[in-house]
């Protein structure tokens, strides 16, 4: 495996050296038709008509000028919006060279000033391709809104907890006017941005910059949401700030500051709370995420106010149980330095604090005539804090090549701790063990990377190179202090092996790749792209354990059966060409790549283990987009990927945290290979606003990383690498034979009219089956979940606003090695909110939850509740920025955390601590958008005149 990377050198040097050819690119100016004079800070997008969706934006200057550059041959449309005047288009088709002094006219739109004409409904929505825009004007919000606020009006987009999903998948980015903003955070950019500000909401997939480059899709494109401003990027200030305080000493305050200058963008934010509101957090919270371990394992089902799928954004995390207490700080900037340097970089502070406890209950799967039960009570406390560095530069050197670099780095520091109380017993009759622990924990980390992507085009139109490099380090280092009085009740005697240990586990990681592109066109219509790529990482890790000596009271007993010293390395080498085909209503592509992986694994103590596995693949991909019309299109994608297993799983060592529970690693893991087929369908009707999206995938993994566990039916000497008393577990991850997974998302969504509301129903599905080990004996876990949902917004005024929305959730679980595994679940949501500006400034609010559950298991007695939430106040001052409002918090305290978890290896309920009812009274300033003039001397953008169909 040494020659890998000389190979990789020799290929990056082959294709590095490149000429430099000529520059194409369109100039112009936009200029009022009626005074011929130029108009400055107006919008201009260029599409081109090969790739529509991905449009080039512009604001022109204070000439009206604009200049768009690096542009391959082919056809464009140029687009100029402004507010006040009509858009203007004109098509170009550009050759060898570059198009200068075109002139977009704009004309204005005439506007009765003593009365309201209103002369039409604003389109709701226009699709191009895979991208759907919405307009603004079409949803009515309240005055003080968020953008987030609009955009779950949208037919399409839905709030899920504190997610936004559109097309049924999680949005994952959002562009301001074509420009990320904060970082890759899209809770704090929608929560942050005020509706009003707002004109259209495009929603599309987004490729990575090297696919978006080549035009080839590599599989890694994410839901994304571009917000185009009003005021497009002209000079404004906005943004609000708010303090509150109430009963049971709880307290929020906040702030969130914007300042536009033509391409400069600042936005400062700030919060501190102690009712678990977290607009923006952290990313892998160490000692909190991470112990899934058991991803893909069957559905989750969840009421009330329990616990939520961690997030996955580089700045945001779901909410934790309990009662978490957040300081958090942040700034984020977008700016142009030197005409030729695009930056954007963002820094966020998080400080967390959490407190929270829970009951759980588990029927595991033994394969006997009773099931096992295991019962846990535990009280948790942790605090986090989280410093976090998000920079992208692109480099324009000139209209043939560009550089992007994306460094980030981050340091997390967290304390936690813990008190268990748990028990494992048959039929509630025969107990077999109880433990009570108490476990402290401190952990330090830093994690940094970036990626250097340089493109190159050629004289020749589609012929391109991009090189993309590639790196990143991670360092984790923990003590761990665990206190544990155990009990086992064996057929012979009461056992008590009690455990007072100290751990220090650290782990570093480092990885690097290059990534090599260079596309040919071949004919009109097809192109050729080549590419080869290279990865190799490294990743270490050292845990020592010692136990308490009773004498000296120091933690001097070295124990080599739980310490464990494990490096791994993983490396591959890729190779694969692929063929694309486009014309006005079809792009198809096939792929075929080669990949040999190499993974090194060697094992020091607790006995010497050397791991040396090759793997050779070949991945296959088809990708497919037909569009029936401009506004209906239906997109097929297939596509194979390999998984290697990390370094946790891979090591041998025994894990006592939980130690009527073990755990341990397998060095004798293989890769995953999986299959994924996914097909789209969407279409929009112009006319009325409606939308309808349809979604199916199904992925078959071959030899999928699952969970073997091996419960003692006695007192048990497992393999000789443990002994397990009767009633004791010890789990560990194995490959078996194949997985499967079918998902179905289907959405319909439209504007009434006439009843003045926005109809929003959807339907999902999914099945799963995952297989687990139970006993050595291999067993298959089906979860069968599907959740029909309808939705109703107000799309009255300003001043009224409602919205009712009703979400049930089934699920059907069955096990191939147990009947009494076999059970049915269901959760029935119906939940609705209210506010109205009824006299003179004074307002209320209101929204409320029922939740309505069945086959809950355990000790939930009370399986329904309601939760209330209810706000009174009053806007202040002339021009209503203030606002002082009073409000209760779920104000029949009947606020629960309920969850059922089914999986391969047993079933689970669970009760979580939540927040429940509490007063809170608070002011809140907004400062109004301001500086929205224009040469023309038109003022700020008035709303209740905002009704004219452009």
């Amino acid at each position: 495996m040494n020659v890998k990377l000389p190979v990789i050198i020799i290929l990056i040097s082959a294709l590095w050296g490149t000429v430099l050819g000529q520059q194409l690119s369109i100039s112009g100016a936009v200029l009022d038709s009626a005074t011929q004079k130029s108009l400055n800070s107006t919008t201009v997008r260029l599409f081109n008509t090969r790739n529509p969706g991905s449009p080039l934006i512009k604001i022109t200057g204070k000439d009206g000028k604009f200049t768009f550059t690096n542009l391959p041959q082919g056809t464009y449309i140029l687009e100029a919006s402004f507010v006040g005047f009509k858009n203007s288009f004109d098509t170009i088709k550009l050759g060898r060279r570059s198009i200068e002094g075109n002139q977009l006219f704009l004309a204005r739109i005439p506007i009765e000033m003593e009365e309201i004409q209103i002369t039409g409904n604003a389109i709701p929505a226009q699709q191009n391709a895979d991208t759907v825009a919405y307009s603004a004007k079409a949803f009515k919000v309240a005055t003080d809104a968020t953008a987030e606020d609009l955009v779950t009006k949208m037919p399409g987009i839905q709030k899920d907890g504190s997610t936004i999903k559109a097309q049924g998948e999680e949005v994952k980015q959002v562009y301001v006017d074509g420009k990320q903003f904060f970082g890759d955070d899209p809770a704090a950019a929608l929560r942050n941005l005020p509706a009003d500000i707002v004109d259209k909401v495009q929603v599309y997939d987004r490729m990575s910059d090297q696919a978006a480059f080549t035009g080839f899709d590599d599989g890694n494109s994410t839901k994304a949401i571009n917000v185009v401003t009003r005021m497009g990027q002209r000079k404004t200030q906005f943004g609000k700030a708010y303090a509150g305080g109430g009963t049971e000493d709880r307290y929020s305050t906040g702030l969130a500051f914007h300042f536009i200058s033509g391409d400069q963008r600042i936005s400062v934010l700030g919060l501190g709370n102690n009712v678990n509101k977290q607009n923006f957090s952290f990313q892998d919270i160490l000692g909190i995420s991470g112990s899934g371990g058991r991803g893909g394992m069957g559905g989750r089902m969840m009421g009330g106010g329990g616990n939520r799928m961690p997030g996955v954004s580089n700045f945001t995390v779901s909410s934790q149980d309990g009662n978490t207490t957040t300081w958090s700080g942040g700034v984020s900037l977008i700016d142009t330095w030197y005409k030729n340097l695009q930056i954007t970089g963002s820094y966020f502070f998080n400080y967390a604090k959490n407190n929270t406890g829970q009951q759980l209950y588990r029927d595991y799967i033994t394969g006997l005539s009773a099931n096992q039960t295991y019962y846990e009570d535990s009280k948790n406390n942790s605090t986090n804090y989280n410093n976090r560095v998000n920079v992208r530069l692109e480099y324009t050197i000139d209209t043939l090549n560009s550089l992007i670099f994306t460094p980030r780095i981050s340091f997390q520091n967290n304390n936690s701790g813990s008190s268990v109380f748990s028990k494992t017993y048959i039929q509630n009759i025969e107990n077999l063990n109880s433990s009570t622990s108490q476990t402290d924990r401190t952990v330090d980390g830093y994690s940094f990377g970036g990626e250097l992507l340089w493109r190159h085009k050629f004289d020749t139109p589609g012929r391109t190179v991009s090189i993309n490099l590639s790196s990143s380090a991670n360092n984790k280092h923990s003590y761990t202090y665990l206190t544990s009085l155990n009990q086992y009740f064996s057929t012979h005697a009461t056992v008590q092996p009690n455990v007072n240990q100290k751990t220090y586990q650290e782990t570093t990681g480092l990885s690097g790749g290059v990534n090599i592109n260079y596309t040919e066109p071949l004919h009109k219509n097809g192109m050729l792209q080549l590419t080869a790529s290279g990865t190799v990482s490294n990743d270490q890790s050292t845990k020592d354990v010692d136990s308490l000596d009773n004498i000296t009271g120091q933690y001097n007993w070295f124990n080599p059966t739980l310490s464990n010293t494990y490096e791994n390395t993983y490396t591959t080498l890729r190779g694969g060409a692929a063929y694309r085909v486009r014309d006005d209503n079809l792009n198809a592509s096939v792929e075929l790549n080669y990949q040999n992986s190499g993974l090194d694994g060697k094992q020091t103590y607790p006995v010497k283990q050397d791991v040396d596995k090759n793997f050779e693949s070949f991945l296959p991909a088809l990708r497919v987009q037909f569009r029936f019309s401009k506004s209906s299109n239906l997109r097929f994608n297939y596509q194979t990927s390999i998984n290697p297993p990390s370094i946790s799983q891979l090591q041998n060592t025994i894990d006592n945290s939980n130690p009527v529970q073990l755990s341990m690693g397998n060095p004798d893991l293989s890769e995953e290979y999986s299959h994924r087929v996914n097909a789209m369908y969407m279409t929009t009707d112009q006319a009325s606003g409606s939308m309808f999206f349809g979604n199916i995938s199904y992925t078959y993994t071959k030899h999928p990383v699952s969970t073997a566990t091996y419960t003692a039916l006695k007192d048990t000497n497992y393999h000789g690498l443990v002994f397990l008393p009767r009633g004791s577990q010890l789990s560990f991850p194995t490959n078996l034979d194949q997985s499967h997974s079918f998902r179905g998302f289907v959405n319909y969504g439209t504007l009434l009219h006439s009843l003045m509301l926005n109809l929003n129903t959807f339907f999902s599905f999914s099945y799963t089956r995952q297989p687990g080990l139970i006993n050595d004996i291999e067993t298959q876990s089906d979860v069968y979940s599907y959740s029909p949902g309808v939705s109703l917004n107000s799309n009255i005024s300003e001043d009224l606003d409602y919205r009712l929305v009703y979400s049930p959730a089934y699920s059907i679980s069955r096990s191939t090695s147990s009947k009494l595994n076999n059970n049915k679940y269901t959760i029935q949501n119906l939940s609705g909110s209210f506010s109205w500006v009824y006299y003179a400034g004074l307002f209320i609010k209101a929204d409320a939850s029922y939740v309505y559950n069945t086959g809950i298991t355990g000790s939930v007695d009370d399986k329904r509740f309601m939760i209330v939430n209810l706000g009174l106040g009053s806007k202040l001052f002339s021009d209503k920025s203030g606002e002082i409002k009073l409000e209760v918090f779920d104000a029949f305290n009947q606020n629960k955390g309920l969850s059922r978890n089914v999986n391969e290896l047993y079933s689970e309920s669970k009760t979580v601590q939540v927040l429940q009812r509490y007063y809170l009274l608070t002011f809140t300033y907004n400062l109004k958008a301001t500086g929205l003039f224009n040469n023309s001397g038109q003022g700020p953008r008035d709303r209740d005149r905002d009704h004219w169909d452009h």
